[in-house]
């Protein structure tokens, strides 16, 4: 039946949007918040937006390559999955005037809303209101929604237009009309590529289910259904722009996931979490399970398809693998078939509403034992308790219905949905507005500008570090830091296993501002903008704002590029161990060439700092340390605190500190509720090295702590967090500070076109001395090209990690360009693809007027 939207629905789905908006305003109020979260929200989801925004407006590409501002220069594409040509994105574009976290914050919302408005829309049009109304509650306050539209906002971005394609598909199913199902399938691809794969295979499913409520012959079945994924593929090939040349991207730049995959991991298992309460299900309730349940037995044709899909996602890992990329086992995929799971089980709620509850016995008791198998397989997973609880409350409530049938009571399974939402929305730590000012502070903007406009320097923000990787607060601030799930390994792992940088994260994706003298110098990290007073070496205080913001000068930094004839092999380098291989980055440029070895003898000395982890007798009752051979050292904290301080020795004040140890991984083990326990941080003069729990999916593999103390204190004060782990094998070196004095000697610095370099080219001049290399501190990408004097020349990778460029004696005009791989064959076949669309747009209109 086809059912016309009247008043009524007016007020229905006002209310239901009234209803979702009290949640949002009350939880921002009450905490005091902005609506966007701690996690990710504040480090990536809108400042990689706006970064996209500043860099059009400074070079109006649309179809930019390179972004030197972040991490040392990443490739664009290392950062496309946060909406680099989302419609969402690319429509703040037009609007200059509204600072991107607010933008960000209002399109979350309205995101919200008008997927709430397309599905209720999708519902009425064949359904009743009373249905219509329940299925949209359970819909607007499936908490997914609601709780990613604050946190991981690239979860849910794409839900509008999903919800516009699978509208268009019952056009195309119903009258053949193509090209709108194309396009709402095109931006859907758009607002994100790792979600564009679900959201895919949701449409392809639904299509499915259409063309088997079709009852054809198996032969009239491909015939229908093939055009429909010939459409779809479409759609693909007008995205290739964003998808080829980020395809190459993960490729070259994704970190493996911390999964053990093997042949059991593929065997069937109940994970009914992973379609209600784990904070990246699908967003259904016990009920909603029971539904479709019920819809594998009872319901007909392309529904009872839906119902069996959605529950092969609970007992199926492989299809949740195989959907994540095979990275790891993540539920979070199945975000984009909530509307088709709900979608299956509207029969069966229209049938309730009309007949009551009937043919419960079998469901109810495939739903019951179901349920008790996943409890019981997964008992130590707390929100596979919470799905219990509420299966066991779902199947009495459905009994009692059984018996006599009572609307308010059905009202219910609603109940629970709301409750559900608000409780996780509750729990997600949002970004205080106190925090936020921290970040958006106009002082730290006035600050960069002062020191880096009309400049290439590198000015490092020490400002909430964890929220600030990805933050560019002007154009002309170039920084090293970053946080993308896809980037340069080859910097990566420069960071942290060249440099030994802290690591003081969960997550080996975040590379932060680091406290690494060695490494700051290095990268050329000339200023620092720092909301407290900072004690490093070689930092002169430039500025003191009053307001707690200071500006210094690292006199010792190296320029972002420059000449050297001071050359070491990679062979020679490789025989190195630290701390010897971060004094050879800052003295010599490291080439992949069979040149003669060099006379380094490495200035660092090994000292006694004392037994500094010997602590038994400072330890809180019932914690414990117990010293075993070789400095290996045993904690049982029950506490899980220890805190003490120990005086340095005289051979060691004055003098740059590197303290290195070894760290077991720890003993406990816990589910994923619970991951943060297993995790031990140690912090030495207010550095933090963190290794976290062996089970956690982005295990960060940080045994093996360094610290490079270069406040010059003649104590260490120490604090220990953890519960049962070991630490062993400690070592401490020092140096003399004039070290750093020393630094930019035999070094011609690179003189920066200011006016070229942009975009995705690096332009100056040199004035070599003689014969050696062109140095810089920007990352090696494959795709670089370069010019010497207008002839062109191959770029190498030098320090492991970065480009540079054999020259000759004399001055020289450079040109480093950086064009993204297969960005040119994404341009090409996204134009095939807008032809092929075009072509579709004229058939549909000679079809239109045919059937006239």
């Amino acid at each position: 039946m086809k059912s016309k939207l009247n008043n009524k629905d007016i007020y229905a789905l006002g209310g239901i949007i009234l209803s979702s908006a009290v949640i949002m305003i009350a939880f921002i109020v009450i905490k005091g918040a902005v609506y966007g979260s701690q996690m990710d929200w504040v480090s990536q989801h809108y400042p990689i937006p706006e970064y996209f925004r500043t860099l059009f407006y400074d070079t109006h590409q649309l179809f930019p390559s390179y972004a030197a501002n972040i991490g040392a220069g990443e490739s664009i594409y290392s950062l496309s999955y946060y909406g680099l040509y989302s419609p969402v994105t690319l429509l703040s574009y037009l609007l200059p005037f509204v600072p991107m976290p607010y933008y960000m914050m209002m399109t979350s919302v309205l995101t919200v809303y008008a997927s709430d408005c397309i599905f209720y829309f999708l519902i009425r049009k064949r359904h009743d209101l009373k249905v219509t109304v329940f299925m949209s509650v359970l819909f607007a306050f499936s908490f997914v929604l609601i709780f990613h539209s604050h946190r991981h906002i690239m979860f849910v971005s794409f839900m509008p237009f999903l919800l516009l394609a699978l509208h268009f598909t019952d056009r195309y199913f119903e009258t053949g009309r193509r090209w709108p199902l194309v396009l709402s399938a095109f931006l859907m691809i758009m607002c994100n590529y790792f979600f564009a794969v679900t959201a895919l295979f949701a449409l392809a499913a639904y299509g499915m289910a259409k063309t088997i409520d079709e009852k054809l012959s198996f032969g009239g079945f491909v015939k229908r259904y093939a055009p429909f994924v010939m459409l779809l593929f479409v759609s693909v090939l007008m995205s290739c722009v964003l998808l080829l040349p980020t395809a190459y991207g993960l490729l070259a730049g994704r970190d493996e996931g911390n999964v053990a995959v093997s042949l059991s991991s593929f065997l069937p298992r109940m994970r009914f979490d992973w379609l209600t309460y784990n904070n990246y299900s699908m967003g259904l309730s016990a009920f909603g399970v029971f539904a479709c349940i019920h819809g594998i037995f009872y319901a007909k044709g392309g529904r009872r398809f839906l119902c069996v899909l959605t529950i092969l996602f609970a007992v199926c890992p492989l299809l949740v693998f195989i959907l994540n990329g095979t990275l790891y086992f993540d539920s979070k995929v199945l975000i984009a078939f909530l509307p088709l799971a709900l979608y299956a089980i509207v029969p069966f709620i229209e049938d309730v509403y009309e007949n009551g509850i009937s043919r419960l016995k079998l469901p109810l008791t495939v739903f019951v034992v179901l349920s008790a198998m996943c409890l019981v397989i997964n008992f130590s997973d707390a929100l596979v308790k919470v799905y219990a609880a509420d299966a066991a409350v779902t199947a009495v409530v459905l009994l009692r219905l059984n018996k006599k049938f009572d609307k308010r009571l059905f009202c219910f399974f609603l109940a629970v949905a709301v409750g559900t939402c608000c409780f996780k929305n509750h729990f997600d730590e949002l970004v205080l507005t106190g925090q936020f000012a921290e970040i958006e502070n106009d002082t730290v903007t006035e600050l960069i500008d002062d020191v880096s406009k009309g400049k290439v320097v590198r000015t490092a923000v020490d400002v909430r570090r964890v929220d600030t990787p990805n933050k560019v607060y002007s154009i002309d601030q170039y920084q090293d830091t970053v946080y993308s799930s896809i980037h340069s390994k080859d910097y990566n792992t420069f960071y942290f296993e060249k440099m030994c940088n802290e690591n003081e994260y969960r997550n080996s994706a975040l590379t932060t501002r680091s406290q690494n003298l060695f490494f700051n110098c290095f990268m050329g990290d000339r200023y620092i903008v720092s909301d407290r007073p900072l004690q490093n070496y070689g930092y002169e205080l430039l500025k003191d704002t009053g307001d707690g913001h200071y500006l210094y000068e690292n006199k010792n930094a190296l320029p972002l590029a420059y000449h050297t004839s001071q050359l070491m092999s990679q062979r020679e380098f490789d025989s190195l161990s630290y701390p010897a291989t971060v004094e050879a980055l800052t003295r010599y440029t490291i080439v992949d060439k069979d040149i003669p070895d060099t006379d380094f003898v490495s200035q660092m000395q090994r000292v006694d700092i004392g037994d500094i982890f010997d602590i038994g007798d400072e330890l809180a009752d019932g914690d414990s340390c117990t010293n075993g051979s070789d400095g290996e050292h045993s904690f049982e904290l029950k506490s899980r605190l220890a805190e003490y301080s120990k005086d340095l020795p005289e051979s060691c004040k004055g003098k740059l500190l590197v303290i290195k140890f070894h760290v077991d991984n720890p003993k406990e083990k816990h589910d994923s509720g619970a991951a943060k326990l297993g995790d031990v941080t140690i912090i030495i003069n207010d550095i933090k090295n963190k290794l976290t729990d062996p089970d956690w999916k982005y295990f960060n593999n940080n045994n093996d702590m360094e610290y490079v103390l270069s406040d010059c204190k003649d104590k260490l004060d120490i604090t220990i967090k953890g519960g049962s782990f070991k630490i062993s094998a400690l070592e401490a070196y020092t140096a003399d500070t004039s070290y750093f004095d020393k630094l930019s000697d035999n070094r011609a610095a690179f003189d920066f076109d200011v006016s070229q370099t942009k975009g995705d080219s690096i332009t100056g001049t040199v004035n070599a001395p003689e014969d050696g290399y062109l140095t810089t501190s920007f990352v090696y990408l494959d795709g670089m090209t370069a010019e010497i004097d207008g002839e062109k020349v191959t770029p190498e990778k030098v320090n492991t990690a970065f480009v540079g460029l054999p020259v000759t004696k004399g001055s020289h005009k450079v040109v480093i360009t950086y064009h993204a791989p297969w960005l040119s064959a994404g341009i090409a076949a996204s134009g095939a693809g807008f032809a092929v669309f075009l072509l579709v747009i004229i058939l549909d209109i000679f079809k239109k007027k045919k059937d006239k």
